[in-house]
Formats: structure tokens, sequence, C-alpha cells
């Protein structure tokens, strides 16, 4: 028994000491990217995943109850990648706009909707005469004088109280007006605004106010019954 008992010791340490040691996880890194949005589109990636979890537990890796995947990044799934559609980078979060009068102008896919619902309150005319008013609140942002983003531009005092359609959503944007946000900012078309800061209709204008455009601001031109100015 005693031989038995001293072989059965000598088996146990030669496998002990010749078999394949396993490294140990406890000191294994958790998988963690930092892919933080961006918010110019030139050059970068959008997320579409607001808290994509990229970390394992070590807890859970050591129990060996571990998903396979390490938190690798799919890159078609998770991200997208700024497409150009005339002078604009655009994704699901916005327009980067790269050329022409609005160069440098990011546009965010809310201040988009916010533009159209504005767009459909103030005008039910042409095509021409929608994109116009987008250029007109696109002028101001791109213009030191006024806030340098559409939200800030249109949620002014007095300056565009249309913008409740935004909140309100009584005129929804129609095709036309959706047509029209999305020519200014990607540039497609002329520019027809002649850089106008301002307009009203004389229709609907008190004396006080259109005395003021008439008299205090420069004229440029009148479409569809709209005066603009600058």
């Amino acid at each position: 028994m005693q031989g038995i008992k001293l072989i059965t010791q000598m088996v146990f340490l030669l496998l002990y000491f010749f078999s394949p040691v396993k490294p140990e996880i406890t000191d294994a890194p958790s998988v963690k990217r930092n892919v933080s949005f961006m918010d110019e589109g030139l050059g970068g990636y959008y997320r579409r995943v607001e808290e994509p979890v990229f970390e394992i537990e070590i807890e859970t890796m050591n129990s060996g109850k571990a998903d396979e995947s390490t938190g690798s990044i799919d890159w078609n799934a998770d991200y997208e990648k700024p497409e150009q559609f005339g002078k604009a980078m655009v994704t699901s979060k916005g327009f980067q706009i790269i050329s022409g009068p609005y160069a440098g102008i990011y546009v965010t896919a809310d201040e988009v909707d916010m533009m159209e619902c504005v767009v459909q309150r103030e005008t039910h005319g042409s095509l021409e005469h929608r994109k116009i008013v987008a250029e007109v609140i696109m002028n101001r942002v791109a213009d030191s004088h006024f806030p340098s983003s559409v939200k800030e531009v249109l949620t002014a005092p007095r300056q565009f109280p249309t913008v409740s359609n935004y909140y309100n959503r009584k005129q929804p944007p129609d095709e036309t007006t959706k047509q029209a946000v999305y020519e200014v900012l990607t540039g497609e078309g002329i520019y027809a605004s002649g850089g106008a800061l301002y307009f009203y209709d004389p229709r609907y204008a008190n004396a006080n106010l259109a005395n003021w455009f008439e008299n205090d601001l420069e004229f440029v031109f009148e479409f569809e019954s709209h005066r603009y100015f600058k």
C-alpha cells in the first residue's frame, strides 16, 4: 500500500510540473474602446448607439462564463460613415457643410427638423420661395451679428415665432419644404436670397414693423408677397 501511495504521488508531481500551464486571467484587462461622438463630420464616424458596452467584468471572466466576443466594434452595425451630397457631408446625425457660403456650419438632425417646421409656417409658396426662407436662416448663422447655430437663430427672442410649429406640429413639414431645406444645406441650385437676413409679409405686418423694415434696413428684393432685406 505504501508503494502504491508513493507511485501515485510521483505521478501527480510529474503531471503538475510537465503539464501545460494555463495563464491566469485575473489580470486580464477589460476590453474598452474610446470612441466618443464627433460633432464635426469631416474625417469622423458617428455613433448610432448611445452607450455600447465594450467591457467584460473580471469576475465574469474568472467564472468562465464570459461570452467569446471581445467587444470588438462592428463598424457596419454600430457606426455610420459620412457621405458627401453636394456641398455637405451627411449622416443621420446632421449636415457638415464643407463649401459654399455656409462652409463650416454644422446643422444637427434636430435643427434640420426645426428649420423645416419654421419654413413650413413662413410660406406655403413655391419650392424656390421656401429655399429663400431657409437661406435667410442660414445667412444669419453665417453672419457674425447673429448666433452661430440654427437652433439659437430660430429660438432667439422675437425673431421666428413660427418656431412654435416645431413644438406643437400644427403644420407638419410637407415634402416640398423638406426638399427645400435639403437643397439649401447641400448647396443644390443657385443661392437666391441675395444675402438677405430679414423678411416680412406686408399683408400681415403692422405699420410700426413695416416702417422699421422699410426705413432701417436695405431692401433686397420681393418674391411671392414677401419683402427681403439685409
